[in-house]
Order: C-alpha cells, then sequence, then structure tokens
C-alpha cells in the first residue's frame, strides 16, 4: 500500500529562503531552497528525515522559521527534528526516530519555541 505522500513549506519573511519538508511516498528530506538561484540549484541543502513509511501524517508536520529568520525548523508533532541555518546552510538533526529524541541541539530547538 502506498504512502501518502506530504509537502510542506515556509517561506522566510524576505521571500528569498524556503524550508520544505517532502515525504514522496519512499523517502522523506527537509530541503532548504533559495529562490534567488537558478532553476536545479535553488536547493541548497538537506536532510534525511525517514526512509519508508512515516510514523507520522501531514498533519503531524510543521515548518517555520525563528522570529529572526536566522533558521528554519521542521517540527513533527511538536519536536523540532531538523534545522537549518540560513547565513551558511549549517545543518542540525535529522534520522526521524518515534521511540527517540531529536539530535537538534538544545539551543537551536529553543529558537522555535513561542510564547
Amino acid at each position: 500500500m502506498p504512502t501518502e505522500k506530504i509537502f510542506e513549506i515556509s517561506l522566510r519573511a524576505e521571500g528569498d529562503l524556503s524550508g520544505i519538508f517532502e515525504h514522496d511516498g519512499e523517502s522523506g528530506y527537509f530541503y532548504l531552497h533559495d529562490s534567488r538561484k537558478e532553476p536545479g540549484k535553488q536547493i541548497i541543502g538537506s536532510i534525511h528525515i525517514v526512509s519508508g513509511r512515516p510514523a507520522f501524517m501531514g498533519s503531524d508536520i510543521s515548518v517555520a522559521w525563528d522570529a529572526e529568520g536566522m533558521f528554519v525548523g521542521l517540527s513533527i508533532r511538536g519536536q523540532v527534528w531538523a534545522a537549518f541555518r540560513s547565513i551558511d546552510g549549517a545543518r542540525y538533526g535529522g534520522e526521524y526516530r518515534e521511540s527517540e529524541d531529536s539530535r537538534v541541539p538544545a539551543q537551536v530547538a529553543a529558537r522555535f519555541i513561542h510564547s
């Protein structure tokens, strides 16, 4: 039975960069996308999230920028599982495992907690 495709995107306020999560039915990746680059070169970073059927649904996914537009994060069920730093494309986290904790550093994950 094929897995439902999942696609979630968040555009930075400046309109130049996006965080994109895509699960194509076989694997899921979180991407940093730069719309200023020429087609075919716009994906400037990727983080592997899951292979095969995910243990989550599209409604469990959130992609968001921090308040300063410096980091974009992928949250699954409210926990940040992957993030990119916009100035240099530094990557954090990935490899979702339902029974494990995220490997995103606490100081990066905390940027996505809004009061």
